[in-house]
């Protein structure tokens, strides 16, 4: 009887432990996810020359035109924005998280005809948006927003008739200050999500800008990844 009790007692004690190391951990771990785009008024942020007055500008920043909250610059523009919301659904903190782009081509696939463009944004990391922070942070059911590319409608080149680029959000200068500059066509972009205590989540997106009279019409189509990437 003794021993039937002990071994009862002892297999109790691996189930509590099971739970203490394993499934407590498990359920209570932090998760990402990445919100549909558009369902948020404040998924496209658009800034134009009159609202200079309403956002602290210090056009000696050679990133002047490069964060929202610094202003849209001296020459009469209109500025696009497109968003993403991350949420951390999951019940601790999430730490580091970072986005990284690991892969960005034409759409539909036409070979590369900017190879040094497109490869110069791979393996960089994209801005949280409204703070210089490369890696951020996550309390759990938090949402927070990182910036995917922006489009700058500039006065001279409409007089000329020459498309606005297609700048994407790069949260650092990089290769001889590439920024992510990009001839404005459609484009697939595959981007991971990581974090010090994250499994690696994989996300792509279909970007454009489509003209209209005043701003650009900022497009973000989720796909399914197509590749393994960087973090395998």
């Amino acid at each position: 009887m003794l021993v039937g009790l002990g071994t009862w007692l002892a297999f109790a004690a691996l189930l509590v432990n099971i739970w203490l190391q394993f499934v407590r951990p498990w359920r209570n771990r932090p998760r990402i996810q990445i919100l549909p785009f558009g369902e948020d008024p404040a998924d496209v942020l658009h800034f134009s020359e009159g609202d200079n007055n309403l956002i602290p500008m210090d056009l000696s920043r050679p990133d002047a035109d490069f964060e929202p909250a610094l202003g849209v610059g001296a020459i009469p523009r209109e500025n696009s924005w497109a968003r993403l919301r991350v949420k951390n659904v999951g019940r601790s903190l999430a730490e580091n998280v970072e986005v990284v782009i690991e892969d960005i081509s034409t759409y539909p696939a036409r070979g590369q005809e900017h190879p040094l463009e497109l490869s110069a944004c791979h393996g960089r990391l994209l801005k949280w948006a409204d703070r210089p922070d490369a890696r951020v942070a996550i309390p759990p059911l938090t949402t927070i927003k990182f910036d995917l590319f922006h489009v700058v409608k500039t006065a001279e080149l409409t007089k000329r008739k020459l498309l606005d680029p297609i700048q994407i959000t790069l949260a650092d200068r990089g290769w001889q200050g590439h920024r992510g500059n990009l001839p404005r066509r459609a484009y697939k972009i595959d981007l991971a999500i990581a974090g010090s205590n994250l499994r690696v989540t994989r996300h792509s997106f279909v970007i454009e800008a489509v003209s209209t009279r005043e701003f650009y019409d900022l497009r973000v189509q989720t796909v399914r990844p197509t590749r393994q990437g960087l973090f395998t």
